[in-house]
């Protein structure tokens, strides 16, 4: 206690001699606790204006003077003999900077009036306003500070430089004092300022190289004007630049006009100024309904509700504004899927659900089993991991933790992850599409679904041992994803014990019951009778069959015999099974049946000893007795339209056959000619005339060469009524020549006959292009020259075509077509 005393004390000196150096009066700043203290305000003006000491009140000693109340500011006083104010803050009388001369100094008022004597002399009462102010001379006029008029007004300093963002609230002078009120605000900010510039009527930047320029109230023509009246409430805007002018922004534009969003969702909106170097870039923004989209000081949009709100970007300077109007869609639903399942194998729960957005699991999980009205219980525990209690679910539809095992308990997972303890639930918060799965497990540690064993069933109902015999008795328990423990219990376990895999001693001689039985589940069990016999018995050393493999086909069956050895076995009794009775079943005598195709080991177990032997059974599918196919329709007939023809030279006739029955299948026919010189025939029947004579066509079927039909041609050689004769002497004409045609016809007809040669002209691709006819009238006996000529293109492909028709109306043919090229003159 006492270094804490000589501690204090001190401190107390120490800070007693700081304040002596400075010059405080002591005496006026720390009054007595018992004395009186009156309250005094006080301002000190420097030589630009700026406050060396904010007008504020401040506690002096009852009998205080106008120094002392100097003194208590806390500033660097110097005070000559005479008591005159020589210097405050550094700012000594007759100081001259070019602004100020010899004359200048400090003085002081007191109320409205300003004192004849030294501030030493001047005593001050309670509720006086003094104001100390540097003055260019004694004649010079003092502002105002005092309870009915006041020269200093609170004004707003806000620097929009880019490294030095601020709004600071400042007391200021209200007569050219803005350089003194962006120095105050300076102050707080980083103190970017060169104080000894304000004498050149301006406030420089540290580095003595950007003014700190400004504009009052946003009004751009206002940039630095000199001589300006502050008043209550002006704001003055000041950045850092070379002092030439504002810059303004001329336009501003957003990166998007129009944005579609879903409640909860955000937008980042960028605003460009434009030019990008304007003064004043800062940009405000807000909603035309910030209940539909709230937007913060940056752009960053927030949809909150269904609707359309515009987000408005407008730049400080100039009042430019751009616009983005924003849509906000309802949320849809949250859906997720839940899954529960006990340990009785049961589905308690298989679910889709909607539910509301940001619920924890243990919600989604209470929502859906109190909608479905199954029965659950919660509890709550502390849980170190989250340093507080939780709440958890502890039973579902009857299914409680501990049920299976002293750590047994519900377990869950999301989206088939790994599975966590129910605890957990209550920290987890639903997504969208989520997928909840639910189990019980019989180890919190184990994510393993526990399932209940429905049913037992053991390899063997009857045991038969000798004293100290021992036989392992197998379970099959099912479900196969069962994993309810087994328990094996002795009716009298001082004839035969078991042990917990199954394993069976015998301990005298008796007759016992061996169980096993679900741990949980005790009703459910299987026993084997076990017989302990005190005499010495033979045992069975193993088991043959009369064959090792064996072929079946579906439906039959097959009669297996095992040979147990030694023949004095005592019990020789063999239990028969198949690997697939789908296959090939066996009954309990060895009796093999063939079901379908595959294969089957068809085992022999001796019930003493466990001794086996196999037979390897293939089953071969029956075949498929094939329906009789009909048979096709034979040809047992032919006939032809004509059994005779006359034809003259070069004639043509067409030949039809006719096939009985005529359902035949096959009605193809075989054409033949005896003589094809004379007459000869095509695939399809058609005969030609060739020279005079006579010859046989023949038809056979292709079906049945024994049935076959004829029809005998004669072939005359009767001359044509008119002949044509090709006089042509030219093989081929080139383009652009004249394609002169000539043909000789006699006529023998009988009669005088009109006869026209036509001389064609085809392109490449078969099209008409022009002709010309040659006609003529041609009496009977008489011959004639017929003559066309044509003029050919002079480029292209083309080919001429001539034939003789009896007139260009009738185009009745005389003649057969002549092929005439055209060939390039090239």
């Amino acid at each position: 206690m006492k270094n804490i005393r000589e501690k204090y004390i001190s401190i107390f000196i120490t800070f007693m001699m700081i304040v002596s150096m400075i010059g405080i009066n002591v005496g006026s700043v720390f009054a007595d606790e018992n004395s009186n203290d009156i309250n005094v305000n006080v301002a000190v003006l420097g030589m630009y204006n700026e406050n060396l000491f904010s007008p504020q009140q401040i506690k002096v000693k009852e009998n205080a003077t106008a120094e002392d109340v100097l003194k208590a500011t806390g500033l660097n006083v110097e005070i000559k003999d005479t008591g005159m104010v020589d210097s405050i803050a550094g700012q000594k009388n007759g100081t001259d900077d070019g602004n100020y001369g010899s004359q200048s100094g400090w003085m002081y008022k007191v109320n409205y009036t300003t004192p004849q004597n030294y501030p030493k002399s001047q005593s001050v009462k309670d509720g006086d306003y003094l104001l100390f102010f540097y003055a260019k001379n004694y004649d010079d006029l003092l502002p105002s500070y005092d309870s009915t008029q006041n020269d200093f007004v609170n004004v707003t300093v806000k620097s929009i430089q880019k490294d030095n963002n601020f709004s600071e609230q400042v007391t200021a002078l209200n007569n050219n004092s803005i350089n003194a009120a962006i120095m105050e605000g300076l102050k707080k900010h980083g103190q970017d300022f060169d104080k000894s510039s304000l004498s050149q009527g301006a406030l420089m930047s540290k580095d003595d190289t950007q003014f700190w320029s400004y504009i009052l109230n946003g009004d751009n023509s206002t940039y630095n004007q000199k001589d300006t009246q502050l008043k209550d409430g002006d704001t003055i805007t000041t950045l850092k630049d070379d002092g030439q002018g504002i810059k303004e922004v001329e336009s501003i534009a957003l990166d998007k006009t129009e944005a579609n969003l879903t409640e909860g969702d955000m937008l980042q909106l960028t605003a460009a100024v434009t030019p990008e170097d304007a003064t004043d870039t800062k940009v405000d923004w807000s909603s035309s309904d910030s209940t539909v989209a709230a937007v913060d000081e940056n752009g960053k949009v927030t949809a909150l509700e269904a609707g359309t709100a515009a987000i408005t970007a407008a730049a400080e300077d100039g009042n430019k504004v751009a616009t983005c109007n924003v849509t906000v869609s309802k949320k849809s639903a949250t859906k997720v899927s839940i899954t529960i399942k006990g340990y009785k194998g049961n589905s308690i729960l298989s679910k889709n659900i909607e539910i509301s957005d940001n619920l924890k699991i243990l919600d989604v999980v209470k929502k859906a089993l109190d909608d479905n009205k199954i029965a659950y219980d919660s509890n709550t525990m502390f849980v170190q991991q989250f340093h507080r209690p939780v709440t958890y679910i502890k039973t579902i539809d009857g299914e409680s933790e501990g049920d299976r095992g002293g750590t047994s308990a519900w377990k869950y997972s999301i989206n088939d992850g790994s599975f966590f303890s129910i605890d957990s639930m209550s920290q987890d918060i639903v997504k969208d599409k989520d997928k909840i799965n639910i189990i019980f497990a019989g180890d919190s540690s184990n994510p393993t679904p526990f399932r209940d064993i429905d049913s037992i069933s053991l390899d063997k109902a009857q045991l038969n041992l000798n004293l100290g015999d021992t036989q392992n008795l197998t379970a099959t328990t099912a479900p196969k994803e069962a994993t309810e423990p087994l328990n094996w219990t002795s009716s009298d376990e001082s004839v035969a014990v078991v042990d917990g895999d199954g394993k069976v001693t015998a301990v005298k001689a008796g007759t016992v019951t061996i169980t096993a039985s679900g741990k949980y589940n005790k009703d459910i069990k299987a026993e084997c009778t076990v017989n302990v016999s005190e005499k010495s018995q033979i045992n069975v050393t193993g088991v043959t069959l009369d064959k090792t493999s064996a072929s079946l086909t579906e439906g039959k069956t097959l009669q297996l015999t095992a040979a147990v050895t030694p023949d004095n076995a005592v019990n020789k009794k063999v239990d028969w099974s198949s690997s697939d009775p789908t296959v090939a079943k066996v009954d309990e005598n060895g009796k093999v049946t063939a079901l379908k195709a595959g294969t089957a080991a068809i085992t022999a177990t001796t019930e003493d000893g466990n001794k086996t032997a196999a037979c390897d059974v293939t089953v071969i599918a029956k075949p498929i007795p094939q329906p009789p196919q009909p048979q096709p329709v034979r040809v047992t007939g032919i006939s032809l339209d004509k059994t005779s023809a006359n034809m003259a030279e070069g004639d043509t006739l067409q030949l039809t056959a006719v096939i009985l029955p005529k359902d035949a299948a096959n009605t193809k026919v075989d054409w033949s000619s005896s003589d094809p010189k004379v007459a000869a025939v095509d695939g399809n029947g058609k005969v030609t005339a060739i020279k005079a004579g006579t010859a046989v066509i023949t038809a056979v079927s292709e079906d049945n060469r024994s049935v076959e039909v004829q029809c005998i041609v004669t072939v005359a050689n009767i001359p044509k009524p008119i002949q044509i004769t090709n006089l042509t002497k030219d093989s081929s004409f080139k383009l652009g020549e004249d394609a002169k045609i000539s043909a000789k016809a006699e006529n023998n007809s009988g009669k005088d006959q009109d006869e026209s040669l036509i001389v064609a002209l085809y392109d490449e691709s078969g099209k008409f292009i022009n002709y010309i006819c040659s006609k003529q009238t041609i009496k009977n006996g008489y011959s004639s020259i017929l003559t066309g000529i044509m003029k050919l293109p002079e480029e292209g492909i083309y080919k001429l075509k001539a034939f003789v028709w009896d007139s260009i109306e009738n185009m009745n043919p005389l003649s057969d077509i002549i092929d005439i090229p055209v060939q390039s003159n090239k």
